[in-house]
């Protein structure tokens, strides 16, 4: 890290905590998939600005069981809280390739994944986490319309990604269909999102 724009660094790398299994993961179905770290800060005016978040995954709990990972520094990375799992399953199935950013108006985080939870084979779902307080606890909601079955002799992708803004979520994935692959996105409205209200609603509520 760098606190003057890149001039200087740290002179001691900060260990956080270790990725069980390296970020080469098995998935099947999947020719090739990893756990890619992703390390993101806090810009927003809310309470959490500053916080640093860091999301992954691994196969902690065994190599037929990928869960999504979380964890949050309010020292700048200094020290962490304890790790928090992302997905809200117990199949023990896998979720995988996840990809995570803030909203830096309004500080919510938005982690989005594969999730395979209510499959017996390879039938591969999209499921969007989500945190109005600063990564201490997420809702899961499914956003893919139906399942789709990858094949291992095609390329599937390396990850996927989201965007955040002014409570608009733009998530984007790859599918595959009868080993065809094709990319895909959808315009998500926080307030769509159970548990989000506008803030109209919120105060009348509290009244």
């Amino acid at each position: 890290r760098s606190f003057d724009k890149g001039k200087t660094w740290l002179r001691f790398d900060i260990e956080v905590i270790e990725q069980k299994g390296g970020w080469a993961l098995d998935i099947p179905g999947i020719n090739r998939s990893n756990g890619f770290p992703i390390l993101v800060c806090d810009n927003s005016d809310s309470r959490f600005r500053g916080s640093v978040y860091l999301n992954w995954s691994d196969q902690t709990n065994g190599k037929d069981n990928t869960d999504v990972w979380f964890m949050r520094s309010f020292t700048y990375g200094d020290t962490w809280e304890q790790v928090v799992k992302v997905n809200d399953d117990d199949s023990g199935k896998h979720q995988f390739l996840s990809w995570m950013t803030v909203d830096h108006t309004t500080g919510y985080i938005y982690i989005v994944y594969y999730d395979r939870r209510a499959s017996e084979g390879l039938e591969t779902e999209v499921y969007l986490a989500y945190s109005t307080n600063g990564g201490g606890s997420f809702e899961n909601i499914k956003i893919s319309e139906k399942p789709f079955v990858p094949s291992e002799d095609k390329f599937f992708g390396d990850y996927l990604n989201i965007a955040a803004h002014e409570g608009r979520i733009v998530p984007i994935w790859t599918r595959m269909d009868d080993g065809k692959t094709s990319i895909v996105t959808s315009i998500i409205d926080q307030y769509d999102l159970p548990g989000i209200e506008p803030a109209e609603t919120s105060k009348k509520k509290k009244r």
